[in-house]
């Protein structure tokens, strides 16, 4: 039994791990409102990565309804995880977050995860994450092995920004997994006794 339980387990993070070390990678994790969508630029100098919206296109929910601007930064992964997000209504800060939890990235995104939120629309987020996409006007390129590769120091960027607060994954699909898992796990056994 013991056996079993370790297959599956190693077979789940298997799975969950698929994509190699440095190949490309998104986040994929479900988003809702409330949201922020903008179009801006990004400009990436000294390996840090300043974006800032030109205009706010259009947003989800009624805490972040006045946004007009989306702010921020991040630093190179490779040096560790930093950076911030601000989503703003004029000086009233909506959303503010200092937590960069992870990256993930495409031949032409950008995705970051923000945690440990702030501002007036903070007590509206369902996690306290918000995954902010960088969907760059033109590609990077193909086969990029790391968040800023692709990008040239002192270039300036076309951007739309969308920034999204993180859903948890409803209580069925999670109990659903564990149950496929409990009965691989209890069919393996089965074969052994037999």
């Amino acid at each position: 039994m013991r056996n079993s339980i370790f297959t599956a387990v190693a077979a789940l993070s298997m799975t969950l791990g698929a994509a190699a070390p440095g190949a490309a990678a998104v986040l994929d994790l479900p988003t809702g409102a409330p949201s922020v969508e903008a179009s801006g630029s990004a400009d990436f100098i000294f390996g840090e990565l300043s974006f800032l919206s030109d205009s706010v296109d259009a947003t989800s929910g009624a805490s972040v309804a006045t946004a007009d601007d989306v702010n921020g930064f991040l630093g190179d992964p490779a040096f560790g995880l930093f950076g911030n997000l601000g989503i703003f209504d004029g000086t009233t800060s909506l959303l503010t977050g200092e937590t960069v939890l992870a990256t993930g990235f495409s031949d032409t995104t950008i995705e970051v995860l923000f945690g440990g939120f702030t501002g007036t629309a903070a007590g509206d987020l369902p996690t306290d994450n918000v995954l902010l996409t960088l969907t760059f006007d033109d590609p990077l390129g193909t086969g990029r092995t790391s968040v800023f590769d692709g990008l040239v120091d002192g270039e300036n960027y076309g951007v739309a920004l969308s920034a999204a607060a993180v859903v948890p994954l409803p209580a069925p699909i999670l109990l659903l997994g564990a149950g496929i898992l409990a009965l691989g796990g209890l069919r393996a056994a089965g074969r052994r006794r037999a």
